[in-house]
């Protein structure tokens, strides 16, 4: 029941955002609340991964995939609180560095991922399915994640050779999202695997937060060029996919520290006893 709470609780954080949402309407209140929302999922994002990280000793494996995902949400709230308020100004050398910024970000999750996604082989474990059944799920996932953010990729980059060097931060972001979604394939193919076990429960919230990303980026090509839905309504979706990629973050890394402290208490629950 536990980690189902870690289901539930994003999913009615995100019906309460979409809620005030309508209720205040494109008002001058709409604004601060978005911010204030897209700064404190980030934020939970960040503590969820680092308090899975730091509950792995220094020489762990995984404590390097928990700490880059945190990092990633760290170079994200970082470039929040430096860039948008526009303490440094306005310019294209500006721009090269909030991009940089949202590069280093990316790199951060994609390699974060990735060790996640190693997981099962580092141990020395089977992976699951056959190898054309892997390879079958691997290659959907790629050309999902290729249809939905390529086209955004090439938009972004085209603006930013024609003189656009905003378009870097875009271009950045969309591209980390493009190795990203093609892990994801391995990292649902671990949960699947760990099913049953209490092991699953983070792999599997993880997915969900690399979906949640998906999303993100399918709802603005979705709205914007296919729908041509109203520019609001497009933001409050695609802020509710976001919320939900941070929240499902925080509940992978609260459900890694949960799965741990479970194995641990079995282990100290089978443990021999000894008189005193």
């Amino acid at each position: 029941m536990r980690y189902r709470v870690l289901i539930i609780v994003p999913l009615v954080v995100a019906a309460v955002y979409v809620a005030v949402c309508l209720a205040i309407g494109d008002g001058p209140a709409r604004r601060p609340f978005m911010r204030a929302e897209i700064e404190t999922v980030k934020a939970l994002a960040l503590i969820g991964c680092w308090a899975a990280a730091f509950r792995f000793g220094r020489n762990d494996y995984l404590r390097w995939a928990w700490l880059l995902n945190g990092l990633c949400y760290f170079f994200l709230l970082a470039r929040d609180a430096i860039f948008i308020p526009g303490f440094l100004g306005h310019g294209r050398g500006i721009d090269y560095m909030e991009g940089g910024v949202i590069l280093t970000a990316n790199v951060c999750s994609v390699v974060g991922t990735a060790i996640m996604a190693r997981a099962w082989t580092v141990a020395g474990l089977e992976p699951p399915g056959t190898r054309i059944g892997r390879g079958t799920v691997i290659a959907i996932a790629i050309v999902i994640s290729l249809a939905i953010a390529g086209p955004a990729v090439y938009v972004d980059f085209r603006n930013f050779i024609s003189g656009a060097p905003v378009s870097l931060v875009g271009f950045a972001s969309d591209l980390g999202d493009i190795v990203g979604f093609c892990l994801i394939a391995p990292v649902l193919l671990t949960a699947l695997a760990l099913r049953g076990g209490s092991l699953m429960w983070p792999w599997s919230l993880f997915t969900a937060s690399l979906l949640g990303w998906l999303f993100y980026d399918g709802t603005t090509l979705v709205g914007n060029n296919i729908l041509h839905a109203d520019a609001l309504t497009v933001r409050t979706v695609s802020d509710v996919f976001r919320s939900l990629a941070c929240l499902f973050a925080l509940s992978a890394g609260l459900a890694q520290r949960m799965a741990m402290a479970s194995s641990k208490a079995e282990a100290t629950a089978s443990a021999p006893s000894v008189a005193r």
